[in-house]
């Protein structure tokens, strides 16, 4: 039985997991796929029409149909060849990711976490929070629009807004200037995370240009729950809302996370809404407002999860670990 894992060699969460598969003894074929040093430097490929079959550094050959499952954590989909190289090895290094993600593509998705293909798809707000809806969670009302006085329309008509980014692309301002991520050797940046809209004076409006925002009915919250989904198990924690606390808690460092058993309404809500997006795994962000009521706002399809592991209650990489020996694929089943 062997695991490839697909992620960068700094990567805490994959490192979890392989102690993980370690520990069942399970063979760990890992690879950095955004290092040249692994490609195409350490990986050797062979395909037929038949099969498939890696070799990465001075492991065995590893067969494709031999592999139960794939931890991948590289948005491998996305991946380029290095742009300072010269032509000839820039396509060399082209050459080698299209040979190996075929051979990678032989993988059954129901043995990935997350299958790359899919979760390209999933990652995105609008289409998680219609199926959101379609599985019977709360979503709080929210727009997404090029035209700014649409925007300040929909935050007068619904009260208090926030505003957050559609996509993950990187973006740091240090000093009041915009620094690309290349260029970024300080911890000391803003970036376009969360925050309360609040529209501008009638007068400074014409400054705006046509980027597409998404702004959202803020819910007047309690507390912040971090849910993580594997297959048909949930592990959640809550943060409890103080004061002071930025409108998104990933600013706030170092939150006091506490374990939660959820309603299992909800809990099977949740799974229903990973399964509808076609992944295995997904971190789900949701608030909890003074009512008790819980409102979905987003799934993290490719989330950190260590961060919100308050104890050994929640055996997330464990459970990853066993779900990586165990391919499942199940019906989805709309909520009520």
């Amino acid at each position: 039985m062997s695991v490839i894992v697909v992620a960068l060699w700094g990567d805490l969460h994959a490192d979890v997991v392989v102690g993980a598969l370690a520990a069942r003894g399970v063979r760990v074929v890992r690879m950095d796929l955004t290092e040249t040093d692994d490609v195409p430097g350490q990986i050797r490929i062979a395909s037929t029409p038949l099969a498939s079959q890696i070799r990465v550094r001075r492991e065995p050959p590893l067969a494709m149909g031999e592999v139960s499952g794939v931890l991948c954590r590289i948005a491998i989909d996305a991946l380029v060849p290095a742009a300072t190289v010269d032509p000839l090895e820039r396509f060399a290094q082209a050459e080698h990711l299209a040979a190996l993600t075929a051979a990678l593509r032989g993988i059954p998705r129901e043995r990935w976490i997350n299958d790359p293909w899919r979760e390209a798809h999933a990652d995105c707000r609008i289409h998680q929070a219609r199926v959101a809806d379609a599985m019977g969670l709360r979503v709080p009302p929210f727009l997404v629009s090029t035209e700014y006085e649409e925007l300040c329309a929909f935050a007068s008509h619904h009260g208090e807004c926030v505003i957050k980014p559609l996509s993950d692309s990187p973006l740091a301002q240090v000093n009041g200037c915009f620094v690309a991520p290349e260029d970024l050797h300080t911890a000391d940046f803003v970036a376009p995370y969360a925050a309360a809209f609040v529209p501008l004076a009638d007068d400074a409006r014409c400054t705006v240009d046509g980027t597409p925002s998404l702004i959202q009915v803020r819910v007047d919250k309690v507390a912040d729950v971090r849910a993580t989904v594997v297959d048909d198990d949930v592990y959640a924690g809550i943060m409890y809302r103080e004061a002071a606390d930025p409108v998104d808690i990933r600013l706030k460092p170092h939150p006091a996370v506490q374990p939660l058993r959820l309603p299992s309404a909800l809990a099977d809500k949740l799974v229903n809404l990973v399964r509808g997006l076609e992944v295995r795994f997904a971190s789900c962000d949701l608030v909890v407002d003074a009512a008790g009521d819980y409102h979905f706002l987003e799934a993290n399809v490719a989330g950190n999860w260590l961060w919100a592991e308050p104890d050994e209650r929640m055996p997330i990489a464990e459970r990853l670990a066993a779900a990586l020996v165990t391919p499942v694929f199940r019906s989805v089943q709309s909520g009520t």
